[in-house]
Protein backbone atom coordinates (compact mmCIF):
# COMPACT_ATOMS: atom_id res chain seq x y z
CA UNK A 1 0.00 0.00 0.00
CA UNK A 2 0.89 3.41 -0.67
CA UNK A 3 3.24 5.26 2.01
CA UNK A 4 0.42 7.70 4.04
CA UNK A 5 1.30 10.56 6.92
CA UNK A 6 -1.38 11.63 9.43
CA UNK A 7 -4.08 8.98 8.86
CA UNK A 8 -6.91 10.95 10.41
CA UNK A 9 -10.10 10.63 9.01
CA UNK A 10 -10.44 14.06 10.20
CA UNK A 11 -7.58 15.70 7.74
CA UNK A 12 -5.58 14.77 4.27
CA UNK A 13 -3.45 12.35 4.07
CA UNK A 14 -0.50 12.56 1.94
CA UNK A 15 -0.10 9.42 -0.42
CA UNK A 16 3.13 8.65 -2.57
CA UNK A 17 2.13 7.32 -5.60
CA UNK A 18 4.13 6.77 -9.18
CA UNK A 19 0.90 7.05 -11.20
CA UNK A 20 -2.70 7.03 -11.05
CA UNK A 21 -5.55 5.70 -13.05
CA UNK A 22 -9.33 6.60 -12.99
CA UNK A 23 -12.20 4.76 -13.90
CA UNK A 24 -14.44 7.15 -15.91
CA UNK A 25 -18.14 7.11 -15.94
CA UNK A 26 -18.66 8.64 -12.43
CA UNK A 27 -15.32 9.23 -11.86
CA UNK A 28 -13.87 11.87 -13.54
CA UNK A 29 -17.09 12.02 -16.17
CA UNK A 30 -20.58 13.00 -15.39
CA UNK A 31 -22.73 10.31 -18.05
CA UNK A 32 -25.65 9.69 -16.21
CA UNK A 33 -27.81 10.92 -18.24
CA UNK A 34 -26.03 9.88 -21.92
CA UNK A 35 -25.89 5.90 -20.28
CA UNK A 36 -29.65 6.36 -19.44
CA UNK A 37 -31.18 7.95 -22.84
CA UNK A 38 -29.00 5.53 -24.70
CA UNK A 39 -29.86 2.53 -22.92
CA UNK A 40 -33.56 3.57 -22.71
CA UNK A 41 -33.21 4.16 -26.52
CA UNK A 42 -31.56 0.23 -27.71
CA UNK A 43 -34.13 -0.86 -25.40
CA UNK A 44 -36.62 0.34 -27.11
CA UNK A 45 -35.31 -0.84 -30.54
CA UNK A 46 -34.40 -4.61 -29.22
CA UNK A 47 -37.87 -5.06 -27.77
CA UNK A 48 -36.61 -5.86 -24.18
CA UNK A 49 -37.05 -4.00 -21.15
CA UNK A 50 -33.96 -1.71 -20.30
CA UNK A 51 -31.47 -2.91 -17.64
CA UNK A 52 -31.60 -2.02 -14.36
CA UNK A 53 -28.10 -0.13 -14.73
CA UNK A 54 -27.37 0.10 -11.20
CA UNK A 55 -26.87 -3.80 -11.05
CA UNK A 56 -24.59 -3.33 -14.52
CA UNK A 57 -22.51 -0.55 -13.61
CA UNK A 58 -18.52 -1.21 -14.46
CA UNK A 59 -19.43 -3.72 -16.55
CA UNK A 60 -19.22 -3.80 -20.27
CA UNK A 61 -21.92 -3.46 -22.97
CA UNK A 62 -21.15 -7.56 -23.48
CA UNK A 63 -21.64 -8.27 -20.44
CA UNK A 64 -25.11 -6.47 -19.92
CA UNK A 65 -26.16 -7.39 -23.33
CA UNK A 66 -25.73 -11.14 -22.50
CA UNK A 67 -27.81 -10.74 -19.72
CA UNK A 68 -30.97 -9.55 -21.82
CA UNK A 69 -30.71 -10.37 -25.03
CA UNK A 70 -30.66 -14.25 -26.81
CA UNK A 71 -27.32 -15.75 -27.52
CA UNK A 72 -27.98 -14.78 -31.49
CA UNK A 73 -28.46 -11.22 -30.84
CA UNK A 74 -25.53 -10.26 -28.43
CA UNK A 75 -23.41 -9.28 -31.17
CA UNK A 76 -26.00 -7.20 -32.97
CA UNK A 77 -26.75 -5.47 -29.93
CA UNK A 78 -23.45 -4.65 -28.60
CA UNK A 79 -22.80 -2.86 -32.06
CA UNK A 80 -26.20 -1.15 -31.55
CA UNK A 81 -24.91 0.51 -28.15
CA UNK A 82 -21.55 1.65 -29.57
CA UNK A 83 -22.93 3.35 -31.90
CA UNK A 84 -25.54 5.17 -29.38
CA UNK A 85 -23.59 5.92 -26.64
CA UNK A 86 -20.98 7.49 -29.28
CA UNK A 87 -23.15 10.09 -30.56
CA UNK A 88 -21.32 13.50 -29.36
CA UNK A 89 -24.31 15.39 -29.05
CA UNK A 90 -25.22 13.19 -25.81
CA UNK A 91 -24.07 15.41 -21.95
CA UNK A 92 -21.56 14.35 -20.51
CA UNK A 93 -19.30 16.57 -18.00
CA UNK A 94 -16.46 16.35 -15.59
CA UNK A 95 -17.29 15.92 -12.17
CA UNK A 96 -16.53 18.01 -9.63
CA UNK A 97 -12.47 18.39 -9.16
CA UNK A 98 -11.74 16.33 -11.99
CA UNK A 99 -10.17 19.05 -14.42
CA UNK A 100 -8.34 20.34 -11.98
CA UNK A 101 -6.80 17.24 -10.50
CA UNK A 102 -5.51 15.67 -13.95
CA UNK A 103 -4.70 19.06 -14.94
CA UNK A 104 -1.91 19.03 -12.31
CA UNK A 105 -0.34 15.56 -12.76
CA UNK A 106 2.22 14.79 -15.69
CA UNK A 107 0.41 12.83 -18.51
CA UNK A 108 2.57 9.56 -18.34
CA UNK A 109 1.51 9.87 -14.40
CA UNK A 110 -2.36 9.15 -15.06
CA UNK A 111 -4.67 7.11 -17.05
CA UNK A 112 -8.20 5.84 -17.57
CA UNK A 113 -9.94 2.46 -17.41
CA UNK A 114 -13.08 2.20 -18.78
CA UNK A 115 -15.64 -0.35 -19.03
CA UNK A 116 -16.96 1.51 -22.05
CA UNK A 117 -15.90 0.86 -25.50
CA UNK A 118 -12.78 3.10 -26.71
CA UNK A 119 -15.58 4.83 -29.38
CA UNK A 120 -17.81 5.67 -26.64
CA UNK A 121 -14.98 6.61 -23.80
CA UNK A 122 -13.54 8.88 -26.52
CA UNK A 123 -17.18 10.49 -27.43
CA UNK A 124 -17.51 10.69 -23.31
CA UNK A 125 -13.71 12.43 -22.20
CA UNK A 126 -14.36 14.70 -25.75
CA UNK A 127 -17.50 16.17 -24.29
CA UNK A 128 -16.59 16.52 -20.64
CA UNK A 129 -13.21 18.14 -21.66
CA UNK A 130 -10.72 15.91 -20.42
CA UNK A 131 -9.59 14.73 -23.98
CA UNK A 132 -7.86 11.39 -25.25
CA UNK A 133 -5.73 10.04 -21.76
CA UNK A 134 -2.02 8.83 -22.75
CA UNK A 135 -3.00 5.89 -21.12
CA UNK A 136 -6.20 4.35 -21.39
CA UNK A 137 -8.05 0.87 -21.52
CA UNK A 138 -11.77 0.53 -23.02
CA UNK A 139 -13.94 -2.34 -22.17
CA UNK A 140 -13.17 -3.76 -25.50
CA UNK A 141 -9.47 -4.48 -25.12
CA UNK A 142 -10.03 -7.04 -22.44
CA UNK A 143 -11.73 -10.40 -22.09
CA UNK A 144 -12.95 -10.11 -18.71
CA UNK A 145 -14.67 -7.02 -17.08
CA UNK A 146 -14.61 -5.75 -13.73
CA UNK A 147 -14.55 -6.83 -11.35
CA UNK A 148 -11.90 -8.96 -12.89
CA UNK A 149 -8.54 -7.38 -12.41
CA UNK A 150 -7.85 -7.81 -15.89
CA UNK A 151 -8.55 -3.88 -16.93
CA UNK A 152 -6.23 -2.73 -14.07
CA UNK A 153 -3.60 -4.86 -14.81
CA UNK A 154 -3.32 -3.73 -18.37
CA UNK A 155 -3.89 -0.25 -17.01
CA UNK A 156 -0.61 -0.72 -14.73
CA UNK A 157 1.29 -1.99 -17.44
CA UNK A 158 0.60 0.67 -19.93
CA UNK A 159 1.51 3.10 -17.10
CA UNK A 160 4.98 1.19 -16.54
CA UNK A 161 3.93 0.02 -13.38
CA UNK A 162 3.13 -3.95 -13.90
CA UNK A 163 2.32 -6.21 -10.91
CA UNK A 164 5.96 -7.23 -9.25
CA UNK A 165 7.36 -3.79 -10.35
CA UNK A 166 6.75 -2.44 -6.88
CA UNK A 167 5.59 0.71 -8.11
CA UNK A 168 1.96 2.32 -6.44
CA UNK A 169 -0.54 2.64 -8.32
CA UNK A 170 -3.47 4.66 -6.95
CA UNK A 171 -7.10 3.40 -8.77
CA UNK A 172 -10.03 5.74 -8.16
CA UNK A 173 -13.88 4.48 -8.58
CA UNK A 174 -17.20 5.17 -7.91
CA UNK A 175 -18.33 1.30 -7.34
CA UNK A 176 -17.18 -1.45 -5.42
CA UNK A 177 -17.07 -3.74 -8.58
CA UNK A 178 -14.27 -1.57 -10.23
CA UNK A 179 -12.75 -0.81 -6.71
CA UNK A 180 -12.25 -5.25 -6.20
CA UNK A 181 -11.25 -5.12 -10.31
CA UNK A 182 -7.91 -2.23 -9.17
CA UNK A 183 -7.72 -4.04 -5.38
CA UNK A 184 -7.35 -7.38 -7.00
CA UNK A 185 -4.53 -5.77 -9.57
CA UNK A 186 -2.54 -4.59 -6.84
CA UNK A 187 -3.50 -1.18 -6.88
CA UNK A 188 -4.28 1.25 -3.61
CA UNK A 189 -7.99 2.10 -4.00
CA UNK A 190 -9.62 4.84 -3.57
CA UNK A 191 -13.57 4.90 -3.70
CA UNK A 192 -15.90 7.69 -4.42
CA UNK A 193 -19.08 8.12 -3.17
CA UNK A 194 -21.96 8.50 -5.18
CA UNK A 195 -23.00 5.88 -7.54
CA UNK A 196 -22.73 3.87 -3.95
CA UNK A 197 -23.15 4.68 -0.60
CA UNK A 198 -19.43 4.92 1.70
CA UNK A 199 -20.51 1.08 3.09
CA UNK A 200 -20.63 -0.28 -0.04
CA UNK A 201 -17.39 1.25 -0.61
CA UNK A 202 -15.48 0.92 2.05
CA UNK A 203 -14.96 -2.70 2.26
CA UNK A 204 -12.98 -2.44 -1.17
CA UNK A 205 -11.50 0.69 -0.80
CA UNK A 206 -8.28 2.14 0.99
CA UNK A 207 -9.50 5.65 1.34
CA UNK A 208 -13.07 6.71 0.87
CA UNK A 209 -13.36 10.42 -0.24
CA UNK A 210 -16.80 12.61 -0.86
CA UNK A 211 -15.47 13.75 -4.85
CA UNK A 212 -12.23 14.65 -6.43
CA UNK A 213 -12.41 18.00 -4.72
CA UNK A 214 -11.03 16.27 -1.65
CA UNK A 215 -7.73 14.76 -3.69
CA UNK A 216 -4.86 17.64 -4.53
CA UNK A 217 -1.30 17.03 -6.35
CA UNK A 218 1.39 18.39 -3.38
CA UNK A 219 3.98 18.20 -5.59
CA UNK A 220 5.66 15.55 -8.29
CA UNK A 221 9.40 14.91 -8.94
CA UNK A 222 11.27 11.77 -10.82
CA UNK A 223 10.09 9.77 -7.82
CA UNK A 224 6.58 10.04 -8.16
CA UNK A 225 3.56 12.21 -6.97
CA UNK A 226 2.80 13.27 -3.97
CA UNK A 227 -1.01 13.63 -3.13
CA UNK A 228 -3.33 15.00 -0.45
CA UNK A 229 -6.35 12.87 0.22
CA UNK A 230 -9.12 13.81 3.01
CA UNK A 231 -10.55 10.89 4.15
CA UNK A 232 -14.63 11.14 4.31
CA UNK A 233 -16.25 11.12 7.89
CA UNK A 234 -19.14 8.79 8.34
CA UNK A 235 -21.21 11.71 9.73
CA UNK A 236 -20.34 13.63 6.22
CA UNK A 237 -22.48 10.88 3.99
CA UNK A 238 -25.07 12.52 2.06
Amino acid sequence: MARAEGASASRAISVRADALLFDMDGTIADSVEAVEYAWAEWAREMGVEPPDLGLHHGRTAVAIASDVLPASLVEQGVRRISEIESDPSLPCSPTPGALELIGSLPRDRWGVVTSAVRSVAMARLTNAGIGEPQVFVSGDEVARSKPDPEPFRLGRERIGAGEGSGRTVLAFEDTATGLRSARAAGCTTVGIIGTESRASLAAHADFVITGLTRVRVEHTDESGVMISIAPVDPAEEA
